[in-house]
């Protein structure tokens, strides 16, 4: 930039390739994730809009997964959009998705052993991209269903939301995002209780609280990690901070619901369960499991999910994100191979 600044020819040059820099810049930063980056980016119109209706949603995530089948011609993807579009996604992911997902792997491995926690190094291009599209992922999530009960609003039934929304995902990228859903929550109940003890007194409704502040997002989680007087959670949220925000998550993969929506919108991957498919581990790919969730579910294919995020497990250290040779580092295997949890 500094020659850009110097030079009034390559500042005239820099002008006329604004969008091509930009748009290579992005493609380089967020690679398969820049679906989901503008995905999100669509959809932040729909937050808290409570005139949006239950179709445009449906053709939102119809459009998406049009997109995410279209990958390998991303490039061409982004040329629809314009320049100050494309900015709007490169500033998210610079202030936002960038340096949560770096922060979101340093709390993940610091709940591995907290006496003992592992030292953290650089994450490999395939544990960073498991955790980007995690956190893209709930962002949209959030964008779509957050705030109270939205999806009853929209006039979703959960079992709708559970197939529309989490059956575009393969098994373990559902799970990748419920680890960032979790980890979400747990730092939100952190800074609940230091926010009890500035305030003297128990906070009311707590966990309805902690899962309507969670339900906004990254920005929200953003501010809550940066607040040093932890009131955030409480001014994060319009309205009553009382509302329901517990069940933001968890009720949609909740046994029952995930068993209604088997019932009417049966999948492959639950035919590929019931069938007892073998789910070898193949080698650190972001388009296939990780060495973690292979070991959970004993090799074999598996499509449900614990929906506990309030018990101890080893969603808590983010087994799902590791590569192998982290995993067996820290000796997650072994933890992983003692502990039933799928």
């Amino acid at each position: 930039m500094s020659l850009v600044r110097a030079s009034p020819m390559f500042f005239q040059q820099y002008l006329l390739n604004k969008k091509d820099l930009l748009a290579g810049c992005l493609m380089m930063s967020l690679s398969t994730v820049l679906v989901d980056a503008l995905a999100v980016q669509e959809a932040a119109t729909l937050r808290g809009d409570k005139s949006v209706k239950k179709d445009e949603v449906r053709k939102h995530l119809d459009k998406y997964n049009d997109h995410r089948k279209v990958e390998p011609d991303i490039g061409r993807l982004i040329d629809k959009y314009d320049e100050d579009y494309l900015l709007q996604i490169y500033l998210f992911w610079q202030r936002y998705a960038q340096p949560l997902t770096v922060q979101c792997a340093r709390f993940f491995l610091s709940k591995f052993d907290p006496q003992r926690p592992p030292t953290f190094t650089k994450l490999s291009t395939t544990e960073n991209t498991r955790l980007l599209r995690a956190l893209y992922r709930f962002e949209l999530y959030s964008c779509l269903f957050g705030g109270d009960l939205r999806f009853l609003q929209l006039g979703f039934d959960e079992e709708e939301v559970l197939y529309f929304f989490f059956c575009l995902f393969r098994p373990w990228e559902v799970e990748e995002i419920f680890s960032v859903y979790t980890l979400v929550q747990d730092e939100m109940m952190t800074r609940l209780r230091m926010m009890e003890k500035k305030l003297f007194h128990a906070v009311n409704h707590e966990f309805a609280l902690i899962g309507g502040a969670a339900s906004w997002g990254l920005r929200g989680f953003d501010m809550a990690l940066t607040d040093t007087d932890c009131y955030s959670m409480i001014t994060i949220r319009p309205g009553n901070p009382r509302t329901p925000g517990y069940g933001f998550m968890e009720n949609i993969l909740s046994q029952d619901v995930q068993e209604k929506r088997r019932r009417l919108f049966t999948t492959d991957d639950d035919l590929a369960e019931d069938r007892e498919d073998p789910l070898p581990y193949v080698g650190e790919a972001e388009s296939q499991p990780s060495y973690g969730w292979v070991l959970v579910c004993k090799g074999k294919h598996i499509n449900t999910y614990n929906d506990n995020v309030h018990k101890a497990s080893p969603r808590d250290w983010g087994y799902v994100f590791w590569d192998r040779w982290r995993l067996t580092k820290i000796k997650g295997d072994k933890k992983l191979n003692t502990e039933c949890w799928a």
